[in-house]
């Protein structure tokens, strides 16, 4: 299970709602009969310009985050225009193409949306979900979706002109005259003729999901690595290539024979920017003084701008010098998300307050206004006289669109909601009263804990760590409740501080028998197996990437008590006997095709010698024979019509069904050859919660750890969702 601390990094990764696709105070156009986006006519309007195109990530191919704005201005706190959500998260920054707002969900919903109602102007469902930006060049959009595929969408006809495999599932491509760049696979940076598809070149680097263009150059980087790779686009001759210390490093910012770089590590390790010229000389470095965790960063004329996540603040350097402009910003946090600016205005969006304006002279807070928001990351665009932002609310997707009080599409928006309209009924069950999920208890827990992961023993007691004080909650069947152990790292002691960013830093197992407990620390590297009463039995493991090394480790136990360790930092499993001797590993090292992303702990299915792994990353479930030889995997499939988020947890029912439990709180059902049969949402059956911890029983007993409410809902799964008895 991913998540984060209270006071730390990004909000719980696993969170979400499904919600029924709507939108909010309007009725939805029916789709254009002719296929193409109508011009709209916004020209006529008095007073706000007409919304310019942004074409990419951060409004150019050149990746600055400058807006072609202008926004809804200073003099008065901007107010809500129109807003449209969707059953799925975003990750993709919206786009304007041609006057209409393009949005892509994490469900693969294209959608063209009214840039002054809101309403739906076309919709298209992709093969599979998007999570890197995509890109336009005249009237294709090129993206890249969760199955590794790009693909190039007309905007005329909304039809798929030709589609390209073997691409990373989060690259956001770019635009080169008459080529479409992005990240392969195996991370190099792959060159396509936009017309057709055809391939031009391949450039290895370490990562290129991260690609920004300007001026003959192109930079490449990604979050699996803290290398910076700069080449000539004519004959890909090369300028840089050189780590920036960090674990990952974040996509260059290009502007005035400038290239600007942030590179992150978990707070306290190595953050900062690295300035170079245009034939890739380092200018300047800077460091977060207090080595806070970085964002992201903003280029304008005069400034680079950089984002911490928490505490949250905004830095102001002096583009030539990289000497601070004005003392940090504080913002209610964490921030979740790049920022924009135009006109003078630095836009970002935080946790707590929602919506900021910053004076780009001075750091002074112009305004703040509300906007909900549970999760990075949050996409803004400036255009028009209106600030866009995607945001994720509880795991579903919300686009809300801001304009200035005096705007007059906003006077007209409110007299049309004005005149009278007909009720609405829905179909829907209310939160609570989903047939098959039995609410049975809740139980409420100490405030100052901070729940992530679980287990369900066999006697139905449940063990769920507390993050935040190096302990491990004790519910009891009967509703008992204790605290196990403490911080240190001694036996019996706990190290739950986050190893690898946004993975969870504690893991937690018990054997079928009841009879071994195991608990994995990201903090102290190593597993701890402990006895049915909690005494201390040995350690397993330590700090390091060799076999028999750990770096954030979850335990799951077997029947036959191996210890089946998945590491997060490793993407691997490494198999250990009770007695902690090693048995193996895999993926093999080399097995390209068979590559983990940040996986969670396994599920064991004895009856079929089988073991199931979360690929988090790939969004998928790989499933691999006990001696650790690839099978097959459970992705998405637009013929079954299921396209699952990061992926969390999976095992198996009592009759062979595979269940998957995603980041949008959703649990899938599949037979066992892949074909999905039901589909329960927790939000549907508990409301909206921030579940960041899960567990089911053998016998059906559903655990949900509700951080937010510090809680934790117990139920009983039900046909359809579990086999009756």
């Amino acid at each position: 299970m991913r998540g984060r601390r209270r006071s730390v990094s990004r909000p719980a990764l696993l969170v979400g709602c499904v919600l029924a696709a709507s939108l909010i105070g309007c009725d939805a156009f029916a789709p254009n009969s002719s296929g193409s986006i109508p011009p709209h006519p916004s020209a006529g309007l008095a007073g706000p310009q007409p919304i310019a195109d942004v074409p990419a990530f951060r409004g150019s191919f050149a990746r600055t985050g400058q807006m072609p704005g202008p926004g809804p201005g200073r003099d008065a706190k901007p107010v809500e225009l129109w807003e449209y959500n969707s059953a799925a998260g975003y990750d993709a920054q919206p786009l304007v193409a041609d006057g209409v707002v393009i949005v892509i969900s994490l469900d693969g919903a294209l959608v063209a949306l009214d840039p002054i109602t809101g309403r739906v102007r076309e919709t298209h469902q992709l093969e599979a979900a998007v999570s890197g930006t995509p890109a336009i060049s005249d009237d294709t959009l090129f993206a890249v979706t969760h199955d590794g595929v790009l693909r190039a969408i007309s905007l005329v006809d909304w039809t798929q002109r030709w589609a390209q495999p073997d691409y990373d599932t989060n690259a956001a491509p770019a635009i080169a005259g008459d080529l479409v760049l992005a990240g392969g696979r195996d991370g190099a940076l792959v060159a396509r003729r936009i017309s057709d598809g055809s391939h031009r070149w391949t450039e290895p680097a370490e990562d290129a999901t991260r690609v920004s263009v300007a001026e003959g150059r192109v930079a490449m980087s990604g979050a699996s690595s803290g290398q910076i790779k700069m080449i000539k686009l004519d004959d890909r001759s090369a300028l840089l290539d050189e780590t920036t210390e960090g674990a990952e490093t974040g996509t260059a910012a290009q502007f005035e024979n400038s290239v600007y770089v942030a590179h992150r590590d978990v707070a306290g390790g190595s953050n900062g920017v690295d300035a170079f010229d245009a034939s890739g000389t380092k200018v300047w470095p800077w460091d977060e003084p207090e080595h806070l965790r970085i964002q992201g960063i903003t280029v304008d004329d005069d400034n680079v701008y950089v984002y911490t996540e928490w505490p949250a603040r905004i830095h102001a350097l002096n583009r030539a010098t990289g000497e601070k402009r004005w003392p940090a910003v504080h913002v209610g946090g964490p921030i979740v998300g790049d920022g924009g600016v135009a006109d003078g205005l630095l836009y970002v969006v935080d946790i707590t307050d929602g919506l900021s304006a910053i004076d780009t002279s001075t750091g002074e807070i112009v305004w703040s206004v509300p906007l909900d928001v549970t999760e990075p990351p949050a996409r803004v665009v400036v255009s028009g006289g209106l600030v866009i932002a995607a945001t994720k609310v509880v795991g579903a997707g919300r686009i809300v669109a801001f304009a200035a009080p005096s705007d007059p599409r906003l006077l007209e928006a409110r007299a049309a909601s004005a005149a009278p309209s007909l009720p609405q009924t829905s179909d829907e069950p209310a939160p609570g009263s989903v047939a098959g999920v039995r609410r049975l208890k809740e139980h409420h827990v100490d405030a100052d804990a901070d729940l992530i992961g679980g287990t369900a023993g066999p006697d139905g007691t449940l063990y769920v760590p507390d993050v935040a004080n190096d302990r491990i909650l004790v519910l009891g069947p009967s509703g008992d409740q204790r605290w196990w152990g403490e911080s240190g790292s001694g036996e019996g002691q706990f190290d739950f501080s986050e190893a690898t960013q946004n993975d969870a830093p504690a893991g937690i197992a018990v054997s079928p028998d009841g009879d071994l407990i195991a608990v994995g620390e990201a903090g102290n590297h190593r597993i701890q197996l402990f006895d049915r009463n909690l005494r201390h039995i040995r350690f397993v493991g330590r700090t390091g990437r060799g076999d028999g090394q750990f770096i954030t480790p979850y335990p799951t136990i077997g029947a036959d008590h191996r210890i089946w360790a998945v590491d997060a930092g490793r993407d691997d499993v490494q198999v250990f006997d009770e007695a902690g001797t090693l048995l193996g590993k895999f993926p093999t090292d080399g097995d390209i095709d068979h590559e983990l992303s940040r996986p969670g702990a396994v599920f064991v299915r004895e009856d079929a010698d089988e073991i199931l792994v979360p690929d988090f990353g790939h969004r998928r479930v790989a499933v691999f024979k006990k001696d650790g030889s690839w099978l097959r995997s459970f992705e998405a499939s637009s013929k079954e019509r299921f396209y699952p988020d990061e992926v969390n947890m999976a095992m198996t029912d009592p009759d062979g069904r595979v269940l998957v439990l995603d980041t949008s709180n959703r649990i899938f059902f599949l037979d066992p050859d892949g074909h999905l049969v039901e589909t329960l949402s927790l939000n549907d059956a508990f409301g909206a919660i921030d579940s960041s911890g899960l567990a089911v029983s053998p016998t059906g007993q559903l655990f949900i750890v509700d951080r937010d409410r510090d809680r934790v809902l117990e139920a009983q799964l039900e046909p359809p969702f579990w086999p009756a008895d």
